[in-house]
């Protein structure tokens, strides 16, 4: 008996690939931008690798990505995702990448993607085992702030990343309950962002459900 006929390919779409990268279905989101090779497409998947922990191919992702007809937002958006790429590679170019990001962040004024790199110069400094200067950083990121749509995270997104790395430092400091009410000030802000992104909450709730654990066999 022959198998029932497929229905057709799903066709490449940025704004569906977008929505799955945001519901945390990243494997349908690289489908999706599949054969789509202009700024914003690129500047998603190298977003969608770097999740993935697929950072070599997210490293490539941006060193490849076209930019003759790239605006000054997407230049910069691309230099900011091409930093964390090289923080989280512990490249040698990492200085340089974070200063080129800055200049290219700064020459366009956009403030929700000046705090991304902020909070990527936060986990930098972090694994640097610099945590006063992560925590100056992180600190910057998580105070309120309005959003400009400069880029593909929200502004409570970014703030509710800063918040995760807070946590991580005062729980490098020995901090538990600090790490635990920073953890949930991660999930709050993400669950406040009018743009939800399911995939940073549902990370912050583990890390919070982790802290709680290891503060219970602490006290027991």
């Amino acid at each position: 008996m022959s198998p029932p006929p497929r229905g057709p390919a799903e066709r490449p779409s940025y704004a569906r690939a977008l929505d799955a990268y945001r519901r945390g279905d990243l494997t349908t989101a690289l489908r999706l931008l599949d054969g789509l090779d202009f700024e914003r497409p690129t500047i998603l998947r190298v977003r969608v690798l770097t999740r993935l922990g697929r950072l070599p191919e997210a490293l490539r992702a941006a060193v490849d990505a076209p930019l003759e007809d790239a605006g000054d937002r997407e230049r910069a958006e691309l230099n900011t995702v091409y930093a964390d790429v090289a923080v989280r590679l512990g490249r040698d170019d990492v200085a340089t990448a974070l200063d080129d990001a800055q200049l290219h962040v700064d020459a366009t004024g956009a403030h929700t993607l000046a705090a991304e790199l902020d909070t990527i110069r936060a986990r930098h400094a972090l694994i640097a085992g610099e945590l006063d200067a992560a925590e100056t950083f992180a600190n910057r990121v998580a105070a309120p702030g309005d959003d400009d749509a400069s880029g593909v995270p929200h502004r409570d997104h970014v703030r509710a990343e800063a918040f995760a790395l807070l946590s991580r430092i005062a729980q490098s400091r020995g901090r538990l309950d600090a790490a635990a009410l920073r953890m949930r000030d991660a999930v709050d802000a993400g669950e406040r962002a009018p743009v939800r992104d399911r995939w940073i909450v549902a990370h912050a709730r583990d890390a919070l459900s982790a802290l709680q654990r290891l503060r219970g066999e602490q006290s027991s």
